[in-house]
């Protein structure tokens, strides 16, 4: 179930939603949450741009990862082995190069709609609610006085308002009608008009492409490599026939200018200084004693 989505596997949704569960359940025992951590991180390993391969791409055995798994299923008895799984993990990339091993700006082609390979959605993280305010409490008591200082005071007012003319009342109520009928006749068409524009976005935005195009580098899952193409527009062309991790590309206009992907460091993370490494210690001998 890594990097796989709910449109090519319906059971993705539920095994997330039992981990998260699971986790998030004060009652459950510790194990089980452990567990379910342990198997969440695995889903979600690398940013979601890695697999566990225990083979090359060549289709040989790497023996890195699978050591790594063996010692992995030992964390049982030793939590801290649970670490040695990052042997096991293979980036899911496709990574286009020229001849000076430099990543050139162009797209991929996958004949397969955005869904398909598509990220999975990020866990939401709800936050706290602000704690609502208590209502005060109000006796019985003081409930009936103020009831009856009000139907008092309403009594009062009512005594000194002017009683409103039989004909004047029924003309205003004429005219009143009249302004709401043409209203109404008015707004049915733009009603009607606004509704049918409406379905219509909706269904555009429903409707999803037939091929998605990947920046280069790119993030390629196994199942997706088949449906990878080069544009028949593109500059350049693959030297080999496999498209899958790094591949080497021929430019078919050298005359041309490169523009070549730029990789920057984000401005919240800061380049780390290397320290000084240690002095070697003094001489000394050695002896049995």
């Amino acid at each position: 179930l890594i990097q796989d989505t709910e449109v090519r596997t319906q059971k993705v949704k539920d095994v997330r939603a039992i981990f998260d569960a699971v986790i998030k359940d004060k009652h459950e025992d510790v194990m089980a949450k452990f567990g379910a951590i342990i198997a969440s991180s695995i889903l979600d390993a690398g940013g979601r741009n890695v697999a566990i391969s225990l083979s090359t791409r060549g289709g040989h055995k790497k023996m890195s990862a699978i050591v790594g798994m063996a010692v992995f299923c030992q964390y049982w008895y030793w939590f801290p082995l649970a670490h040695f799984i990052s042997l096991t993990f293979s980036p899911t990339c496709l990574i286009g190069l020229n001849k000076d091993i430099k990543m050139p700006v162009f797209d991929w082609v996958s004949n397969t709609k955005p869904s398909t390979f598509d990220y999975p959605p990020m866990t939401e993280v709800k936050t706290a609610a602000a704690p609502t305010k208590v209502a005060t409490a109000i006796l019985s008591t003081t409930a009936k006085t103020e009831a009856r200082k009000k139907g008092k005071k309403e009594a009062e007012d009512s005594t000194k308002m002017d009683v409103v003319k039989e004909e004047g009342k029924e003309a205003k109520e004429g005219e009143d009608s009249e302004k709401k009928a043409e209203e109404t006749k008015d707004e049915a068409p733009a009603e009607s008009g606004e509704k049918a524009e409406g379905e219509k976005k909706e269904g555009e935005k429903k409707k999803e492409p037939n091929t998605t195009m990947l920046s280069n580098p790119a993030r390629c899952l196994p199942a997706q490599k088949k449906f990878i193409t080069m544009a028949a527009d593109c500059r350049y062309e693959p030297v080999s026939k496999q498209l899958k991790g790094m591949v080497l590309l021929r430019d078919k206009r050298p005359d041309e200018e490169v523009e070549i992907v730029q990789v920057t460091v984000p401005a919240n993370e800061q380049a780390q200084k290397e320290e000084d490494e240690p002095p070697p210690p003094e001489p000394f001998e050695y002896t049995e004693d």
